[in-house]
């Protein structure tokens, strides 16, 4: 799946990636936009680690890295709209994060599934 982030980008958003070597084996885009009733949330709008690099603590780092942007924007927490399979909520339960108590409709509407 391609997914075009330049519109996320040309509004701010912050992409990063993790790499071996000169390999790219993971990455992430944090939104720029504040969000929610109180403003106080911020969209990880991606989010992907390469199937031979997961669990050895990169996703981790990753999200961490995100959650410091995050803080840095103005933003509480961050609203994450993941693939419904077990493993990607499995891994973001276990990092700290919660089902949302308020559904983003902008954004579930773009990603119904998530």
């Amino acid at each position: 799946m391609i997914k075009d982030l330049s519109d996320d980008l040309d509004k701010g958003a912050i992409l990063f990636g993790a790499f071996e070597d000169d390999k790219l084996v993971g990455m992430a885009v944090v939104g720029n936009e504040l969000r929610g009733d109180n403003l106080d949330e911020i969209q990880l709008v991606t989010m992907h680690v390469s199937d031979n690099y997961r669990r050895k603590g990169i996703g981790t780092k990753l999200l961490e890295k995100c959650k410091k942007i995050a803080r840095k924007r103005g933003a509480k927490r961050l609203y994450i709209s993941a693939t419904p399979s077990e493993s990607a909520v499995g891994f973001y339960l276990s990092n700290g994060s919660k089902l949302a108590d308020k559904v983003d409709k902008e954004l579930y509407a773009l990603e119904p599934e998530d």
